[in-house]
């Protein structure tokens, strides 16, 4: 093509020169590029993460209208995590994560709480944004659902 030169440092990414006559059209095709390649550096920079941690912080419970202290341990085992999820108002005791899925763009799971009547399991999707882990929730067959954000404990440095 009219001024196309490949680098040989970006593989299949092209580095494109133009002429003042067909300025228009090459810096719609390196703008375009640049915005795919930013959306698959992100896509995969979203899907690197890792998760592991204590993370904490609260959500809002509606049905009784309270605030909830959350705490999600997460641990990466393989592809996948395994967990649980403890809350200060004692519905989730070390609620063990289930039925995990990974995207590039979120993290799923299901825990089960137990409200004081019956049993009840929840489903909850999160992201990592700003260092914060940033989800919904869902009781399963409810109504009752919320926000939560959630920020990871600092490791203390061993000495």
């Amino acid at each position: 093509m009219n001024g196309e030169k490949d680098d040989g440092n970006w593989g299949r990414i092209r580095i494109l020169r133009c002429n003042n006559d067909d300025i228009g059209g090459a810096m719609k095709n390196t703008i375009l590029g640049l915005v795919c390649f930013s959306l698959l550096v992100s896509g995969a920079a979203a899907a690197a993460v890792d998760m592991s941690g204590t993370w904490k912080g609260t959500t809002y419970i509606a049905d009784r209208d309270a605030y909830d202290d959350l705490t999600i341990v997460l641990k990466k085992e393989g592809a996948s995590y395994a967990g649980a999820v403890t809350d200060s108002l004692g519905m989730a005791q070390e609620a063990a994560i289930q039925n995990v899925t990974l995207t590039a763009e979120e993290f799923g799971f299901d825990f089960t709480i137990f409200d004081g009547q019956e049993y009840l399991t929840v489903h909850a999707t999160a992201k990592v944004v700003d260092k914060k882990l940033v989800g919904k929730w869902q009781v399963v067959g409810q109504d009752s659902a919320g926000e939560f954000s959630l920020e990871r404990v600092p490791v203390p440095e061993k000495k």
